[in-house]
């Protein structure tokens, strides 16, 4: 019984969230690109305080130290630009 529940109330939860999610009203095209565009300066903001020391750290992608991580971020973002 207990499991039946569970799988129950997962279910529920999942089917409250799909309808909580359906009632967010879609981004613009203006209101989107000033989200990235602020989210891209706090980005920069934040890469421009790295020492010579911090670009060869790990991350938790553990293939990946942060050069390659930002050089990723920057990929995605010069890719959404076009």
């Amino acid at each position: 019984m207990r499991q039946a529940q569970t799988v129950n109330s997962s279910a529920y939860v999942e089917q409250r969230t799909a309808r909580a999610a359906a009632r967010i009203p879609a981004l613009g095209h203006s209101e989107a690109a000033e989200m990235g565009t602020a989210e891209l300066e706090r980005f920069l903001a934040l890469i421009e305080l790295f020492s010579p020391d911090d670009w060869e750290k790990p991350t938790t992608c553990t293939a990946w130290d942060v050069r390659e991580m930002v050089a990723h971020v920057a990929g995605a973002a010069a890719s959404f630009a076009r």
